[in-house]
């Protein structure tokens, strides 16, 4: 028995311990009593038609000659805006006629400036070809002028003279040794 009275108090521990980690299910809103709206459509039902028409003055019916006449005069006024918008789209195709000239010429003058451009391109590359060619004869030119500059100053001689003076001088060092 004191074995039942542990397990007995021990399950009502547990117990509480799930009740507080589990949340009790939401709840809808309470819907309305369907009795109500049958009540409410049956007061509606029990009103006989005659007082309906008592309690406010029934309505005229639509004039026909009147309505006519206005949707006549709006249909006037849109015929008129028609019109005017018809004048104006022919007045603009006439003018953009040229348009399509204008856009040929364009095209003929795109085509010539193309062409003419590509000669242009072609005559600069040749330029600087020439340019290369006249720059390179130039330097060859300055590097010739350059040698024999060297080659008068390690010759050390200025006139005929001095060359024909030294060159006997050397036969004379032959014949003599």
């Amino acid at each position: 028995s004191s074995q039942e009275a542990q397990t007995f108090q021990a399950r009502p521990a547990a117990s509480a311990r799930s009740r507080q980690r589990r949340r009790p299910p939401l709840a809808m809103p309470p819907k309305a009593d369907p009795k109500a709206k049958s009540k409410a459509e049956a007061k509606k039902k029990a009103k006989p038609e005659g007082a309906e028409e008592e309690e406010g003055t029934r309505m005229q019916p639509p004039d026909r000659a009147s309505f006519d006449e206005a949707v006549g005069k709006v249909q006037e006024a849109i015929d008129a805006l028609q019109k005017k918008q018809a004048d104006l789209a022919k007045k603009i195709a006439e003018r953009s006629g040229g348009k399509d000239e204008f856009f040929a010429k364009k095209a003929e003058l795109k085509a010539q400036l193309d062409e003419f451009s590509g000669k242009i391109d072609k005559l600069m590359e040749r330029k600087g070809e020439i340019n290369k060619a006249i720059g390179d004869k130039r330097q060859e030119g300055t590097e010739m002028r350059n040698q024999l500059n060297k080659m008068k100053k390690s010759i050390g001689f200025t006139s005929e003279a001095e060359i024909d003076q030294r060159i006997a001088d050397i036969e004379f060092k032959l014949v003599t040794d």
